[in-house]
């Protein structure tokens, strides 16, 4: 067999269910650690060996983790190689982590995903689609009077580009430069009035 047929034969037996449970967000979900546990006796039989290799990237100032899945076939002194990549962006603090611990934990996640799409494992609950926020992102008084989280500011910059309203006009109405230095009250009081937002701030 070839490497492609090989990476078919694994995609099509491979099996890896989400026993594990994640209590915060109450749903269920696959480890990294899962998923090469299942492939180690297809890899024996296939023939292949699997390599995982992660290079720290710089973003636009941000630094993310590359994750690298790569099934390696050595037939007849020919060597054949298929990879995948995927990508997480380390948090520049995490509560309860020090700092190789956020970056092992962003390893993780890049490696479990480099492997998913390899094998073509779906059914990922994904990221954007969980409630990931820490308890001191949660809308008390103390936090409203704070700047707006990446998280607010995502949604709040989505919510701008579906709806084609111009930043600026948000930014004037505060007197305010960029969105980011919106507050928490400023945020909500956004969203709460976001049909006069959008019949105003269209662009």
């Amino acid at each position: 067999m070839n490497i492609y047929e090989k990476l078919a034969a694994i995609q099509k037996e491979i099996s890896v269910p989400k026993n594990n449970v994640n209590e915060y967000g109450k749903y269920n979900y696959r480890s990294c650690e899962d998923i090469l546990a299942a492939v180690k006796p297809l890899l024996e039989k296939t023939a292949t060996v699997l390599t995982l290799d992660d290079e720290i990237v710089l973003v636009n100032e941000r630094y993310y983790i590359k994750a690298t899945a790569t099934l390696v076939s050595v037939e007849d002194g020919k060597l054949d190689t298929i990879t995948n990549c995927a990508y997480a962006r380390e948090e520049e603090v995490k509560k309860g982590m020090d700092a190789s611990q956020i970056t092992g934990s962003c390893s993780s996640y890049a490696r479990k995903y480099a492997l998913a799409g390899l094998f073509l494992l779906n059914g990922e609950k994904d990221a954007d689609a969980r409630d990931n926020r820490e308890p001191e992102e949660r809308p008390t008084e103390d936090n409203m009077a704070k700047r707006i989280t990446g998280t607010q500011l995502k949604t709040l910059k989505t919510k701008c580009e579906a709806d084609k309203v111009d930043e600026a006009y948000i930014c004037n109405t505060f007197h305010i430069k960029d969105l980011k230095e919106l507050t928490g009250a400023q945020y909500k009081t956004t969203l709460d009035n976001w049909d006069k937002v959008k019949a105003k701030g269209g662009k």
